[in-house]
Parts: C-alpha cells; sequence; structure tokens
C-alpha cells in the first residue's frame, strides 16, 4: 500500500540505511538539509525493531511528511525489506508517512571525501543528507 505524503507537512527524513550504521538528515520546509542524529545510528536488523522504533521518534518529533530512502544500484534484498517493515510499523502506529526509494551509489564514500575525518556516524549523516539534496535538487 502506498501512503500520501501529508500536505501539512513539509519536512523531509533522509536516510542511508547501512548494515553497521545507519545516516539520518532532515529538511525543514524543504529547504535546509541537516545531518541529523550524531550520536546514536543503529545498523539494520531484520529481527530488532530498534531502528523503527527511532525512525517512529524522528517522524513524530520532527514532524516528517515524507521518508526517502537511499538505494543503491547494486542494491541488496534488505534495503526492499527494510522499507516494507517500515511503511508496516509506521501504519501500525497510525502514521501517514510518505516513503519512497531514491536512486544513490557512493553517497558514504563522497561523505568522506568531504568530511574530511574518521567519523562514521558523520559519514553516514551527510551520506543521508547527499540522498536527501540530491532529490530535492531534482523538485
Amino acid at each position: 500500500m502506498k501512503l500520501k505524503l501529508q500536505q501539512s507537512k513539509f519536512n523531509l527524513l533522509g536516510i542511508d540505511l547501512g548494515t553497521a550504521f545507519t545516516g539520518f538528515s532532515v529538511t525543514y520546509n524543504l529547504q535546509q538539509v541537516l545531518v541529523y542524529d550524531l550520536h546514536y545510528s543503529p545498523c539494520y536488523s531484520p529481527h530488532d525493531s530498534t531502528l523503527y522504533k527511532r525512525i517512529i521518534q524522528i517522524i513524530n518529533k520532527e514532524k516528517i511528511g515524507g521518508v526517502l530512502i537511499g538505494k543503491p544500484q547494486f542494491q541488496k534484498g534488505y534495503i526492499d525489506e527494510f522499507t516494507q517493515g517500515l511503511e508496516s510499523n509506521l501504519i501500525a502506529e497510525g502514521l501517514q508517512t510518505f516513503i519512497t526509494q531514491v536512486g544513490e551509489d557512493y553517497t558514504t564514500s563522497k561523505a568522506k571525501k568531504i568530511s574530511k575525518t574518521n567519523n562514521k556516524y558523520l559519514h553516514d549523516g551527510m551520506a543521508a543528507m547527499l540522498i536527501l539534496q540530491s532529490f530535492l535538487n531534482e523538485l
């Protein structure tokens, strides 16, 4: 089931889903894109709801109307599995948040070059920021 973007909410959440770390970014009013939550970056595990719960907290706190999940061309099945699980969790919580996958390749590598640090949380957050910014550039 596809959910419709809530017209009253203009904030978007970008997600760079990883098996070691997950990066988040948020755009406010479709303008300012910021890395979000550098101190907590759970990885995806199909049998652990921690990541879903954290995303729901962010959606509620930041009034998120849409979630963009980065999907590389060489996508592994876990991206689709995660997207379906997130959609199910949002429905269970009564949230009608739009979810879509957007193409992304090598955003973490690009983020490493931009940041010039060894902070893996920052790399994944910046990768999520690049995913979100790329989407906004196409609007």
